[in-house]
């Protein structure tokens, strides 16, 4: 359905058995993950989705796992994929900043994402730190230093925050 300038996506409700099952192979896949076993997460994930595509932290996980694997275009299209089901989903757009920075090396458009997680969660200091990061790897250093003291504020024991601006002070 359509309200304003936004779409709404609704699937079909599932059987319990169904959203049990789906439930209970994404808890499987993020353990893969969490190991490592990277292919054998994807398969899980992509399974779960079968049974309940609305799982939006499922396809969060498996575009995590994408990434991990390398499989980047995957990645992408997946976190897509949750931001077209829901684009109010702000740890979407901090992934995804973190692939454009990690992977693609696009800091401009990294910042872009991660600045709209950051309309969507204000102060978020995981958004907070990936600014800093993308600031820092381009070279901006008072940029950087000051979103991570901005990433700090916000949550004082974020210890990659602290780790980050440690890097930036010694590349200034």
């Amino acid at each position: 359905r359509i309200e304003g300038d936004t779409a709404y996506i609704s699937f079909p409700d599932k059987k319990p058995a169904a959203r049990d099952e789906a439930a209970r192979l994404a808890v499987q896949a993020t353990r893969k993950a969490q190991k490592g076993e990277y292919p054998r997460a994807i398969e899980l994930f992509t399974r779960s989705l079968s049974a309940d595509p609305a799982n939006n932290a499922a396809r969060r996980d498996l575009a995590m796992a994408c990434m991990e694997a390398g499989r980047m275009d995957e990645a992408e299209d997946h976190l897509i994929e949750v931001l077209r089901l829901d684009p109010a989903d702000s740890w979407a757009f901090v992934i995804l900043g973190n692939l454009f920075v990690r992977h693609r090396k696009d800091t401009t458009t990294a910042v872009t994402f991660y600045r709209r997680a950051l309309e969507l969660k204000p102060g978020d200091a995981w958004a907070l730190n990936g600014v800093a990061t993308a600031e820092m790897e381009a070279g901006r250093l008072p940029e950087a230093t000051e979103a991570f003291d901005a990433a700090i504020a916000s949550q004082p024991d974020f210890a990659q925050a602290w780790c980050g601006k440690a890097l930036a002070q010694l590349r200034g």
